[in-house]
């Protein structure tokens, strides 16, 4: 693959070069063959943005189920008015009946990302509890680090 994308970006080449051309010089560089085996290689290790590693934290779930409610009764989030959607969700989370089976269809899906989303709601519309809640956890993770979202009472030193 390397090697392929090496010759597309060779400077000898110029705009003239027909694709059969090139084609034929990246065939011969590195074999069809093996670039075929380089792209099914890289299309099992590279994901897009929005389906990076949902499926992998699902997988987790009992491990955030033991901490998440009490997390939330714990710790009172602020945040600036960009993070009141974010803030939302963490009061709907609050609300949960984690111990029942209740449905959460009326969970706010558009503060979580896409890829979160695409598992949270399935086909028949009922939403996932345990996508919902990690993606909003996740959403947490990043308006902590841009300081949107932020622990009341905070004592600095």
């Amino acid at each position: 693959m390397r090697d392929a994308c090496e010759l597309l970006l060779d400077s000898e080449l110029d705009d003239e070069t027909s694709l059969g051309d090139l084609r034929a010089r990246v065939f011969a560089r590195t074999g069809k063959q093996e670039l075929s085996q380089a792209i099914v290689r890289v299309g099992e290790i590279a994901r897009l943005p929005e389906e990076d590693h949902q499926e992998e934290l699902l997988r987790c779930w009992q491990t955030a189920r033991g901490f998440l409610p009490d997390l939330l009764a714990a710790i009172d989030f602020r945040g600036t008015e960009a993070a009141e959607p974010i803030l939302g969700s963490l009061d709907y989370l609050r609300g949960i009946d984690w111990k029942g089976r209740k449905s959460i269809d009326d969970a706010p899906l558009t503060v979580v990302s896409k890829g979160w989303q695409r598992l949270a709601v399935a086909d028949n519309g009922k939403v996932d509890r345990k996508a919902f809640a990690l993606g909003v956890l996740e959403v947490l993770q990043d308006a902590l680090k841009r300081r949107d979202v932020y622990v009341y009472p905070t004592f600095r030193r």
